[in-house]
């Protein structure tokens, strides 16, 4: 059985689109970002105050993303978060 050009293309893209997502994910977890910023925060030595951590990003405007804030317990400071829908 051999599947129609519609479908092979189609597998061809979520292939390419697989690998895309892999290598986002890849540079996400060793802390690159957009315009080569980091997007983690360092970690702190212990006693070291979290103030001059940047807790809050810039708010994100785009169509379906909406930016968030919350206290944090843990992070004794402001978190702010995007959430996409």
């Amino acid at each position: 059985m051999h599947a129609s050009p519609t479908l092979a293309r189609l597998l061809v893209g979520l292939v390419v689109l697989s690998a895309i997502f892999f290598i986002v994910e890849r540079l996400l977890a060793m802390g690159c970002g957009l315009g080569g910023r980091a997007i983690a925060q360092p970690a702190t030595e212990q006693g070291e105050p979290q103030a001059n951590l940047a807790w809050v990003t810039p708010a994100i405007k785009a169509q379906g993303v909406s930016f968030h804030t919350f206290e944090s317990a843990a992070a004794k400071a402001t978190v702010s978060y995007h959430i996409y829908a």
